[in-house]
């Protein structure tokens, strides 16, 4: 699994309608046995579309992990949650480092 722990300093308590407005990955996470028909990929594209503008989809996945992760649902859908782990390991700030040393063509 991605670490995370660099984000703790910015990341609050999982407001599921800011962190997950449509909430796409707290149906798959409470499924069951009811397997979700979409892939693990697909409820994260989904989950990331419902994200508002402003909200840094790292700090969001890194609250959804720490969230279900505490509540032991964890063993339920593990791939998910590794998949919002390597979401959460790349905040904004990391991702402008990286867009910033990328060469331009002429």
């Amino acid at each position: 699994m991605a670490e995370i722990s660099g984000l703790h300093g910015r990341t609050r308590t999982a407001n599921l309608k800011f962190d997950d407005p449509s909430l796409v990955i707290a149906a798959a996470m409470t499924a069951g046995d009811r397997r979700m028909k979409a892939s693990d990929e697909q409820l994260v594209f989904a989950w990331l579309l419902s994200l508002a503008p402003d909200h840094d989809p790292a700090v969001a996945a890194g609250n959804l992990v720490e969230h279900y992760e505490g509540t032991g649902r964890k063993a339920s859908m593990p791939s998910l949650l590794n998949l919002l782990s390597e979401v959460a390991a790349y905040p904004r700030e990391r991702l402008l480092r990286v867009r910033s040393k990328r060469r331009r063509r002429r």
